[in-house]
């Protein structure tokens, strides 16, 4: 995961969500999560909220200080692929579409549920 993350840094543009979700294998520990046995399982669902943390608090909330809004965009619409975005996650969706609204990103729309909305306020 911290491999993914740095090269997500260290790119030139912004990474595409694409990218993001096949690099850290997303699909592969949803399935995993879902259909391993029950060691495995629990490891796939641990890995998953680590990532889930990082692209939906860690990285956006850096890439907002940084100025890069579409950066944390992206990292926020990959979390999506995992859960859906709630508590500050919702504030940092809102700051990074505030600052680059022409970043706008098809199924923020849907993100964000309205107790999720109350505590981005």
């Amino acid at each position: 995961m911290h491999r993914v993350l740095s090269w997500a840094r260290s790119a030139h543009d912004r990474p595409t969500t694409d990218a993001l979700v096949r690099k850290l294998k997303i699909a592969k520990l949803k399935e995993t999560a879902e259909r391993g046995d029950s060691l495995e399982a629990a490891s796939a669902e641990r890995l998953l909220a680590r990532i889930f943390a990082m692209l939906a608090f860690y990285e956006p909330r850096t890439y907002i200080t940084q100025q890069s809004p579409s950066r944390a965009l992206a990292m926020l619409e990959a979390a999506t692929r995992i859960a859906p975005l709630e508590g500050e996650s919702c504030a940092l969706l809102q700051a990074a579409l505030k600052a680059a609204p022409a970043e706008r990103q098809p199924g923020f729309e849907e993100q964000c549920t309205p107790a999720g909305a109350e505590a981005a306020r």
